[in-house]
């Protein structure tokens, strides 16, 4: 709401003072490195918005290292993942890969989550597509979209599936493809992704 950004507006002279305290002592401390990783997670979108890009990435990159310390391999995926959008929106692609690759490791490997790793299957397709209309670079996109599809159908059977967000999800992928074929000039397949996305 606007009542709540005029607060962090307010407040942001503080928040910053915060940041810089806690990132910057050393020897480091699990309290600080806690701290950290918070202050990211509770900024939310907030950050983006009233932050510039590198002080955003700075922050982000602190709280990565933080995560790593204190052995927290799913706020390490936030983490990681938020730094890759940020990275990938000021032209920063190749990182935001290396970064989101860390993320499908993560997911895979240490914590076996299949969301994250659909989620992260797509915005690595967002992210290779973003590098230009270089056929070798759609067809990665679109095997990251196809297993991003792939995985995310493995979760409509779960309990705990909010199935309408996996809906959107898939449409968003199925979209994706659809611009990738276009890219890759293959229209008709590319016409009928974008008819089935709707």
């Amino acid at each position: 709401s606007i009542e709540a950004v005029k607060i962090f507006d307010l407040e942001l002279p503080n928040i910053e003072t915060a940041q810089r305290w806690v990132s910057s002592r050393i020897p480091r401390s699990n309290f600080c490195d806690r701290f950290t990783f918070k202050l990211c997670d509770s900024g939310g979108e907030i950050l983006h918005l009233r932050l510039q890009p590198n002080e955003v990435i700075s922050w982000l990159q602190s709280a990565v290292l933080a995560t790593r310390r204190l052995a927290l391999p799913r706020e390490e995926c936030y983490s990681l993942g938020n730094l890759a959008i940020v990275l990938g929106e000021t032209g920063d692609t190749w990182s935001a890969i290396r970064h989101l690759e860390r993320v499908l490791s993560l997911s895979t490997l240490n914590l076996n989550d299949r969301k994250a790793v659909g989620l992260t299957l797509m915005n690595l397709g967002v992210r290779w597509h973003d590098l230009g209309a270089i056929d070798e670079f759609q067809f990665q996109s679109l095997f990251l979209y196809s297993y991003a599809i792939f995985v995310l159908d493995s979760l409509e059977s779960d309990v705990d599936t909010d199935n309408k967000e996996l809906f959107r999800n898939k449409a968003h992928a199925t979209m994706n493809i659809g611009n990738a074929l276009s890219d890759l000039r293959l229209y008709s397949d590319a016409i009928y992704h974008l008819d089935l996305s709707r």
